[in-house]
């Protein structure tokens, strides 16, 4: 039988090829696995807002799912919780919500598209990600996408949230 229904919910830049691994993993194990991608509004990237995540996120999601979220998708999962209410998250490297967003360095005010994408280097995709190995930095680099500025500032700015009242795992690496 299935063992239950896992949501992954991609980083900032990022898109669903991001648990390309992960989503076998738990399909492994007998999960039912979501992927949503978090496609920008129809105006574009630079008109997506962090509510169009979050109502992407609450289309998608299911009452009992195990919401996986890394980075921004980690926040987006604290933040649809509440409303879902999964049965667990995972928060990998998560951008945490307020009060603990100020502990973080201060983002430049960015312009309407953040140019990770457009504007990718491999030596950029390398520092981003200290510990993988060269397979995983290309691969990551030729994927990259352009990301919201409104939605990155937002998600700097803090946004408050409900304390979980589901299990929680939190796992935060030392040089993400």
């Amino acid at each position: 039988g299935v063992a239950g229904r896992v949501l992954l919910l991609r980083g900032a830049g990022g898109g669903a090829w991001e648990w390309n691994v992960w989503g076998g993993v738990f399909e492994a194990e007998g999960f039912e696995v979501a992927v949503p991608d978090l496609l920008p509004v129809a105006d574009g990237i630079g008109a997506t807002r962090f509510e169009d995540y979050v109502a992407q996120i609450r289309g998608a999601a299911r009452e009992g799912d195990v919401l996986v979220g890394a980075s921004l998708g980690g926040l987006l999962a604290l933040v649809v919780a509440p409303v879902v209410r999964p049965c667990a998250l995972v928060l990998v490297n998560a951008m945490p919500p307020v009060p603990w967003h100020s502990m973080l360095p201060a983002r430049e005010a960015s312009a309407d598209v953040v140019p990770w994408g457009s504007e990718a280097s491999l030596a950029g995709t390398r520092k981003a990600m200290p510990d993988a190995d060269d397979a995983a930095c290309l691969y990551a680099f030729r994927r990259w996408r352009d990301e919201s500025g409104a939605v990155m500032a937002a998600a700097s700015a803090g946004v408050t949230v409900e304390p979980p009242v589901c299990p929680v795992l939190v796992m935060a690496s030392e040089l993400d």
